[in-house]
C-alpha cells in the first residue's frame, strides 16, 4: 500500500518564514519536513545549534577526552604534575566552551 503525497500551500508572515529558513539553515532538515514535524511529528523540535557549532563542539568535547587520556597515563606513571596541568587545561577550556554558547544560543 503505497501512500500518496499532495502537496499543500502554506501562507506564512515575513517573520515566520525567516524562522523557518533560519531553522532549515540550521538543522538542515527541509522546510516541508520541519513543518510535518512540527504538526505531525511526536517530538517538538527546538534548533539548539547549527550543525557546524555543533561539529565545533564535538570535535572540541572529542580533543578534551583525548586529554583527558593522556592526563590518566600521566598519573600512572606518576607524573602528577602534568597530570594536573592537563585537568586545569580542559577545564578552562570548557568554561571558555560553555560562556561562547550560552552567549550564542542563551542558556538552555
Amino acid at each position: 500500500m503505497s501512500q500518496q503525497r499532495n502537496a499543500v500551500c502554506v501562507k506564512l508572515t515575513d517573520k515566520q518564514l525567516q524562522q523557518l529558513n533560519e531553522d532549515h539553515i540550521k538543522t538542515g532538515i527541509s522546510r516541508p519536513e520541519l513543518l510535518r514535524k512540527i504538526y505531525f511529528g511526536k517530538e517538538a523540535v527546538k534548533v539548539l545549534m547549527s550543525q557546524q557549532d555543533t561539529q565545533r563542539y564535538l570535535n572540541t568535547l572529542r580533543d578534551h577526552g583525548r586529554k583527558l587520556v593522556e592526563a590518566i597515563n600521566f598519573a600512572k606513571e606518576g607524573n602528577f604534575s602534568e597530570f594536573e596541568k592537563i585537568l586545569t587545561d580542559i577545564s578552562d577550556e570548557y568554561r571558555i566552551l560553555r560562556r561562547v554558547i550560552v552567549m550564542w544560543y542563551g542558556n538552555t
